[in-house]
């Protein structure tokens, strides 16, 4: 297992569906699941409110 943190953060299959759909768009476009994407799934629907149009593209866009 490949911890990032203290407390166990969820992995694609025990993560909420909302993150794990994310998660596979992050690993289509970028060929990786960054670990500040995997930390945030910690509590998943504060992770998808942050997760908001105006910060995918900055994310992006890379600004």
């Amino acid at each position: 297992m490949n911890r990032i943190s203290w407390p166990a953060v969820p992995d694609e299959h025990s993560a909420h569906e909302g993150v794990q759909k994310l998660w596979a768009k992050a690993e289509a476009n970028l060929g990786f699941v960054p670990n500040v994407f995997r930390a945030q799934a910690l509590n998943g629907e504060q992770f998808l409110t942050w997760w908001t149009p105006s910060t995918r593209s900055s994310i992006a866009t890379g600004t």
